[in-house]
């Protein structure tokens, strides 16, 4: 018989003992359990961010391509053609496109006013009394109906003329295209990696604020 007053049983410390490991053990899966499920939190943003994107990107990168060219890129032909034409996959606005065709020597023989008509645009030449053959350059800068600007350059060769003179200088480099993913959608790469650092940011702070409560 247990005098009065007396403590717990070797049983009763087992218990208490075994009690007290099952809460630690609690506590720990419970601070453990944050780690995972922050990094899951952040992926799902991360991962949200980049379908916004591929959203925006998609449709901006299915336009703007060049279908055809009259005459035909690299193309051989026997007479300078009294117009040069190029047919988008899309509209084409007649505010800020234009195409400039060059000779051999490197003269503009454009009229300098395009004609657009929906998704083509050309404009004629000014054949001279004796043109030159050669590599003829055709570049072009089309904006399309929603703002999408497209910049690139194509050449054919007519066979028959006079020979072109001697270059004198280094003809002018080539028009860059313009389209390319980085070059339209940086600033969209650039948004999505802001929000997926303050996502971070903000998931660690929490985690932190967690643990020291």
């Amino acid at each position: 018989m247990e005098g009065f007053g007396a403590g717990p049983g070797p049983d009763g410390w087992q218990r208490a003992r075994r009690r007290r490991l099952s809460l630690e053990h609690v506590r720990i899966d419970g601070r453990t359990g944050a780690v995972p499920r922050a990094l899951a939190a952040a992926g799902a943003v991360v991962v949200a961010a980049l379908g916004w994107l591929l959203l925006v990107v998609a449709p901006a990168s299915a336009h703007d391509h060049l279908l055809s060219m009259t005459p035909a890129a690299g193309a051989r032909v026997g007479e300078v053609p009294a117009e040069v034409s190029l047919t988008f996959d899309a509209a084409v606005g007649s505010l800020g496109s234009s195409i400039a065709v060059t000779d051999p020597s490197g003269t503009r023989i454009d009229a300098r006013v395009p004609e657009v008509t929906d998704r083509t645009i050309g404009v004629s030449l000014s054949v001279p009394s004796t043109p030159l053959k050669g590599t003829y350059t055709v570049d072009y800068r089309i904006v399309s109906a929603d703002g999408h600007v497209v910049s690139d350059h194509e050449a054919f060769e007519v066979t028959t003329g006079a020979a072109a003179p001697p270059a004198t200088a280094a003809p002018a480099a080539a028009a860059a295209k313009t389209s390319s993913f980085l070059g339209v959608h940086a600033g969209h790469v650039v948004l999505v990696g802001a929000v997926a650092a303050l996502a971070l940011a903000y998931l660690g702070f929490d985690l932190l604020r967690r643990r020291a409560g």
